[in-house]
């Protein structure tokens, strides 16, 4: 429900009120995620959302906050691909470290964009056809 609010208030312009939103629904999904950990669904969820709240904070030229929250995205992700790759949570995988890229490069750190879009391009390489 909050996401679909955050992403009507995006798509008006509201980008407080979207980044707000979104915020809601992290905090309800931490939540999920404290109360049953070994649900693999609600960690996905979570990062997911992450990223999408990277993406708005993007949007205000948050740049360094959208950086914490997109690698917390790859904290949850990554164990979770290396351990079953899972095709959902390589393609959030590739987007966290995609936009992880953008977020460095745009903090004026080269070589951190360069390191990240290197590991995008070798999960997406990795990726059976």
């Amino acid at each position: 429900m909050y996401m679909d609010e955050a992403l009507f208030h995006r798509n008006e312009g509201r980008l407080p009120q979207a980044t707000a939103g979104i915020e809601k629904s992290v905090a309800v999904i931490k939540k999920l995620v404290a109360a049953r950990p070994n649900v693999k669904s609600y960690r996905f969820d979570l990062a997911e959302k992450y990223i999408h709240l990277g993406t708005f904070l993007i949007d205000q030229n948050e740049i360094e906050s959208a950086r914490d929250v997109t690698a917390d995205a790859v904290a949850i992700l990554e164990p979770l691909v290396f351990s079953d790759e899972n095709a959902f949570a390589v393609c959030n995988l590739g987007q966290a470290y995609a936009q992880l890229g953008q977020v460095t490069l745009t903090l004026g750190d080269l070589a951190a964009a360069m390191e990240w879009t290197d590991k995008d391009v070798q999960l997406m390489d990795a990726v059976p056809p």
